[in-house]
């Protein structure tokens, strides 16, 4: 049986908040989203989730899926080199964050699952 997913949109260069961790998205859907992370954040965890895509930033409630460690390419000899994958379920989305995820997709300001 396959798992309809929503489609995801590429958004390089925006920075979020991602629990108490600076975050880059990568994509982000009606449904969830996908950071880079210097932090492994561990699958289950509830917390807030800030985006700072529009002139003020957008908060809503995420729950962590999964985390990957990205490989290493060029090690760092201060540390600090480790970088995760972190995706993210949308928990709890106030209308304002509603629309500015609509924004981000692409969409129009209506809330399509």
């Amino acid at each position: 049986m396959r798992i309809l997913r929503s489609k995801r949109v590429r958004t390089p260069g925006i920075d979020a908040w991602l629990c108490t961790e600076a975050t880059q998205l990568i994509n982000i859907s009606a449904t969830g989203a996908l950071v880079r992370s210097e932090a492994p954040l561990m699958a289950g965890r509830e917390c807030p989730f800030i985006l700072k895509a529009q002139e003020e930033p957008v908060s809503l409630w995420v729950r962590v899926v999964w985390t990957k460690q990205l490989p290493i390419e060029t090690p760092n000899p201060n540390g600090g080199d480790e970088q995760f994958l972190v995706a993210l379920r949308f928990t709890k989305v106030p209308p304002r964050a509603k629309a500015a995820v609509s924004a981000l997709r692409g969409a129009s300001s209506e809330w399509d699952d």
